[in-house]
């Protein structure tokens, strides 16, 4: 695409740079192909995946070109900042609050995001899914 002159160029800093939300359909998805994978079909399962959605639902990240990051989940916001590495596959995030918390990145493009389960959290974790905020 030509701007002004100037071609926008898709790389993964540019693609980042958005607010994002939680892509509930598509985790919920990807949650139910998982628990049927593993056997873990029981209502029980179910009902933890949607507390689990519920919960992030309200959750999203504005990463700024100055790589200022803002995380807010309902009511709470926290400011902080991110990194990316030079080939877009890995993400460090650290807000004032927390510590760095460091996340590869499957895929990044302008219209979805989706982080990689370290392996430190075991074999039930699943992957975060986002989409641009609306």
């Amino acid at each position: 695409m030509l701007l002004g002159g100037i071609a926008c160029q898709s790389t993964p800093k540019n693609d980042i740079i958005n607010t994002w939300s939680i892509d509930t359909d598509a985790m919920s998805k990807e949650m139910e192909e998982k628990r049927k994978q593993s056997g873990k079909n029981e209502p029980a399962h179910k009902t933890s995946d949607e507390y689990t959605l519920f919960i992030m639902k309200g959750l999203k990240m504005t990463f700024k070109d100055e790589g200022i990051l803002i995380v807010e989940m309902k009511d709470q916001k926290q400011e902080g900042t991110w990194a990316l590495s030079e080939d877009g596959k890995n993400l460090t995030m650290e807000t004032q609050k927390g510590k760095p918390q460091r996340v590869t990145i499957e895929k990044l493009n302008a219209n979805e995001m989706i982080f990689e389960p370290s392996p430190a959290e075991g074999k039930d974790a699943f992957r975060l899914i986002f989409k641009p905020a609306e």
